[in-house]
């Protein structure tokens, strides 16, 4: 085998390499892609759902301060009443 076949099997070899080496980092960027999408829409999806307990959590606390308020003047009332 002559070294100028010998340098075209090596050159053709080279860039089959490398062609492979340029769809495995296609491959690698679109699994990336893929990754950061999926996260952002997840945390879109647990955004929603943190808001939602949030909002609940909130409105739970009011009803229970306002039954407190409410409990606190019937028993001023019932106090007043006692004392009077």
């Amino acid at each position: 085998m002559s070294s100028a076949t010998f340098l075209s099997v090596m050159a053709g070899l080279s860039g089959l390499v490398v062609f492979g080496a340029l769809i495995s980092v296609f491959q690698i960027y679109t699994d990336i892609n893929s990754f950061v999408e999926d996260t952002h829409r997840e945390l879109g999806e647990f955004r929603g759902f943190a808001n939602d307990a949030r909002h609940r959590a909130v409105a739970a606390k009011k009803r229970v301060v306002a039954k407190k308020r409410v409990a606190r003047k019937r028993v001023a009332a019932v106090r007043r009443h006692v004392q009077a």
